[in-house]
């Protein structure tokens, strides 16, 4: 009963309105304070700074208590330093002191790495180039591969796959081409038969078949044999580029001061 008559008296009564005033002042007073503090209703809508230079930009975003950023540059057609993308979108509706990114037009294309490959064909080669936005023009010389990538030149200089080239810019394809082309034999007597294949390529000519004698017996004897002979021979003999030359490897010794015993060049 006690109870009952301290619920029901005024006391209670009195201190109940005074707790439930509390918290409608707490209540009401979070509500404005996070009004303040959040700018619940000061927005500024997004301009459109595509196209713009910095400078405008910057003269753009003045009034509005917006501020930007500029994350990335990509090479595109126009003037250098002009904004190409932004977020947020333009018309979009931010509070004070967002940031703004912005991309802009870089001054340069970028640098892309070289893929072509030294004896790639042309085909391969130009839809490669294609793919690294590389213009390309071509020449040719005397080779036995026609129409394989020989060597890559990039203002002026050689290079290779792997190296850097700029996006935009031209290359030069050295590509071989098979023709009437006569070229003389070299000699090749008293060489490795790895020297004399580096000496043929540069030729433009090939190995037809090398012949081991019986004194060849393994790996060791076929890398350390010597050439004794050759058909054509050298003497003043010409071959059409991208023609063969049979070679004779034995692993006894070869005087390199005598003449070489090279074929006849018959019926060629």
């Amino acid at each position: 009963m006690n109870i009952l008559r301290f619920v029901f008296s005024r006391t209670f009564v009195k201190h109940l309105i005074a707790i439930a005033s509390l918290v409608v002042l707490l209540v009401a007073g979070v509500y404005f304070y996070l009004q303040v503090y959040t700018a619940h209703n000061d927005h500024f809508d997004v301009p459109d700074l595509k196209g713009m230079s910095i400078d405008e930009v910057e003269q753009a975003l003045l009034d509005t208590q917006l501020n930007y950023l500029i994350i990335d540059s990509v090479y595109n057609e126009g003037a250098f330093g002009t904004v190409l993308d932004q977020i947020p979108a333009s018309g979009s509706k931010v509070k004070a002191d967002r940031v703004i990114f912005l991309t802009v037009n870089a001054n340069t294309h970028p640098m892309k790495t070289m893929n072509v490959k030294v004896g790639e064909t042309l085909r391969i080669a130009a839809t490669k180039l294609d793919i690294l936005g590389l213009e390309f023009e071509t020449i040719y010389k005397p080779d036995i591969c026609n129409n394989c990538v020989l060597e890559i030149l990039y203002k002026g200089k050689e290079i290779t796959d792997g190296d850097k080239v700029r996006r935009g810019d031209k290359v030069v394809l050295v590509l071989g081409e098979k023709g009437n082309e006569f070229v003389l034999v070299p000699n090749l007597f008293g060489m490795s038969l790895d020297s004399a294949k580096s000496v043929l390529t540069r030729a433009s000519l090939t190995v037809g078949y090398p012949f081991f004698d019986t004194d060849i017996q393994s790996e060791q004897d076929s890398a350390s044999a010597r050439i004794y002979k050759q058909s054509p021979s050298s003497t003043s003999s010409e071959l059409r580029v991208g023609s063969q030359v049979d070679l004779w490897l034995t692993t006894k010794s070869v005087d390199l001061k005598s003449e070489p015993n090279n074929l006849d060049n018959k019926g060629l």
